[in-house]
């Protein structure tokens, strides 16, 4: 119990230790608000400067209005007045860099020399594909009526009105490092640090814009943390008549059953966490375990398959292929799992386990297999989803925070490599696993297909994706305590997972909890989830 203790103390210390070090940062970083931009260094080029125009010949009949919080409500670009086949022009010289439909609608993106990103949607057709060349007033599709046009730099929207019209090359929502006024920092042998006046300047900057956030971060959480306590409370009273007793072991599933893996965020062909999920124990055959190739079929591996897996196609993928667009993974993952259900023997049920990332790559197969193949979904029997961000991973959103001025970057960098990645924010994958994204909008709205028993783990300690983000409307949410920091990674070996899925194999209720649990399952996972959030609202005045 003691050693416990220290474990949770020394996890808390090192999550503060990570939210302060940010926020110094962010003030050793931040410029003052009311200093006039200071003079480009000599010899620095800038961006070139780009010339904008409309992207349509009507009337703008509604402008911008900036949201309160980052994903709040407001109105993120210009709706022009357009009709059903009203030509809809690039509004500058760029390459195209999607194609395609955003919830059901097409929309078309340009980046441009100068950084910025426009957008233009919802079109009725496209006449680009991703990776055109285009020059201002080529066209890029049709409007399907009223058009909305957005311009963001990096992941900020910026009103178009500021825009179009005029030669773009000044729009700096970047602070700019190499530009602050230095003192030496000898203590650290950096010079990074900014002269008393610009720190004093930035600091009360901060003091404003925190008070800010506060107010902000009010409408970002679902509720404050006694609410959620209260809550979580009244729910595990409900399920103390029908969860299963600790001491209780799991019974025996009998029958024959195949289980399919899908590893996450940075796994490979040859290495994934959820390599270590302990299937001997939950009562599958080593023959019988397959796990996804996110370039499609199964990954090689070095045991035998079972005659009827043995021909299913075998493809080696690597990190870098995870972070690619995750609907195109699901798609390829419901391919997969129509192939294995049709190769299993009638009778013999599916069941599929999916770490981190790799829980939304199952519900867009899930989805898409309700949609096209009912009989293929009749088929599987428990999904486990263990460690997924439902609600969204903060740190996605706070990696893209991180790399909006250069010293931030470069610690983003450096993460990512000793993790094995080559990933940038702007990448499909972790834009679309940050809180609010438009692909977990859709898979919430879609909610959970009919059939499978879905059953979503999510580990106390876990500062990846915090315990709250797991939880998922129509599945059985679970919290459980891992031994060890690295709580996310441990997740799928921890026999506490392991006996979850064990129970829901069985057709049981989760293991019951003490109310001491309970409270320590809501307050660090609401801690944790908060903290993260606070750091990447307030990244600077």
């Amino acid at each position: 119990m003691q050693n416990r203790r220290y474990r949770w103390l020394a996890l808390a210390l090192a999550t503060a230790a990570c939210i302060v070090l940010v926020v110094a940062i962010d003030i050793a970083t931040a410029a003052p608000a009311a200093a006039a931009p200071p003079p480009r260094a000599a010899g620095r080029a800038g961006p070139p400067a780009v010339a904008y125009q409309p992207p349509v010949d009507a009337p703008v009949i509604e402008g911008f209005r900036a949201p309160a919080t980052p994903f709040g409500p407001g109105h993120r670009g210009l709706t022009y007045g357009t009709v059903s086949g009203d030509p809809v022009l690039a509004a500058a010289p760029g390459v195209v860099m999607f194609a395609g439909p955003v919830a059901g609608a097409p929309w078309v993106t340009v980046g441009h020399p100068d950084g910025l990103r426009t957008a233009y949607g919802p079109l009725a057709t496209i006449a680009v594909a991703a990776g055109d060349a285009v020059a201002a007033g080529d066209p890029v599709g049709t409007a399907s009526g009223p058009l909305v046009f957005t311009v963001r730099a990096g992941d900020a929207y910026v009103d178009p009105a500021l825009v179009v019209g005029g030669v773009h090359g000044t729009v700096h929502l970047v602070r700019d490092v190499a530009s602050l006024p230095k003192v030496p920092a000898r203590s650290f042998g950096l010079d990074i640090v900014p002269s008393p006046a610009a720190l004093w300047s930035a600091v009360s900057g901060v003091r404003r814009h925190l008070t800010d956030q506060f107010v902000a971060l009010e409408g970002a959480t679902p509720a404050p943390l006694l609410l959620h306590t209260v809550s979580a409370l009244w729910d595990w009273r409900s399920r103390q008549a029908t969860c299963t007793p600790a001491a209780a072991p799991p019974p025996p599933v009998a029958g024959r059953r195949v289980a399919v893996l899908v590893g996450g965020l940075g796994s490979s062909s040859d290495s994934a966490s959820i390599d270590r999920l302990d299937t001997k124990a939950l009562g599958y055959a080593s023959a019988d375990v397959v796990r996804f190739s996110y370039r499609g079929g199964i990954v090689p591996a070095p045991g035998t398959s079972s005659p009827e897996l043995a021909g299913l196609p075998r493809t080696p993928y690597e990190p870098a292929d995870t972070i690619d667009d995750l609907e195109v993974a699901g798609h390829r993952l419901a391919g997969v799992l129509a192939a294995v259900v049709d190769a299993a023997p009638p009778g013999v049920v599916v069941d599929v386990y999916a770490h981190s990332q790799g829980g939304l790559v199952t519900r867009l197969a899930l989805a898409e297999l309700a949609a096209q193949d009912p009989a293929a979904l009749a088929r599987l029997g428990v999904v486990g989803l263990i460690g997924t961000p439902n609600g969204g991973a903060p740190l996605a959103s706070l990696a893209g925070t991180l790399t909006r001025d250069p010293l931030r970057a470069a610690l983003v960098d450096a993460g990512a490599r000793a993790a094995g990645l080559d990933f940038d924010p702007s990448d499909p994958a972790i834009a679309q696993l940050a809180p609010g994204s438009a692909l977990l909008r859709r898979l919430a709205a879609k909610g959970l297909p009919a059939g499978p028993t879905v059953v979503s783990i999510g580990a106390r300690g876990d500062v990846v994706v915090p315990a709250p983000a797991t939880a998922l409307d129509g599945a059985t949410n679970v919290i459980v305590a891992v031994d060890g920091l690295d709580d996310h990674a441990a997740l799928p070996a921890a026999p506490a997972v392991t006996r979850e899925l064990a129970l829901a194999r069985a057709g049981q209720a989760p293991t019951c909890e003490s109310a001491a649990d309970v409270v320590a399952d809501t307050v660090w996972g609401d801690v944790v989830r908060s903290g993260e959030r606070f750091v990447d609202a307030t990244r600077g005045p």
